[in-house]
């Protein structure tokens, strides 16, 4: 039976970590390589929408820690993170196109 794309992106992600950690002891803690391996099977334009749904999720995933600790009274962890997502945000809205910055636009501000 042949390897599923899934089975075969989970063995290339365990190769990866492997040697990532073997030369310079760095230990992955995403599946960032593994969804681009099933990117790759499905060509340009979903290597590209992979690398838009990374950003686009970890730009949502510090605005909502910014509310977070902002709700919880954690003024420090707040602006920090609030800090990152400014950052973050405005170096996507440099590199996306206009229905990117939409999407992005519509899910944090």
């Amino acid at each position: 039976m042949a390897t599923s794309i899934l089975q075969f992106a989970a063995n290339k992600q365990a190769a990866f970590n492997r040697m990532m950690r073997e030369s310079n002891g760095y230990e992955a803690f995403t599946t960032f390589y593994s969804d681009l391996t099933i990117a790759d099977a499905f060509g340009i334009s979903a290597i590209k929408q992979t690398y838009n749904n990374v950003v686009n999720e970890f730009i949502m995933s510090l605005n909502a820690k910014a509310w977070e600790w902002n709700d919880a009274g954690d003024i420090e962890k707040s602006q920090l993170y609030s800090d990152l997502y400014y950052k973050a945000r405005d170096l996507a809205y440099e590199k996306f196109n206009s229905e990117e910055k939409q999407y992005l636009f519509d899910w944090t501000d």
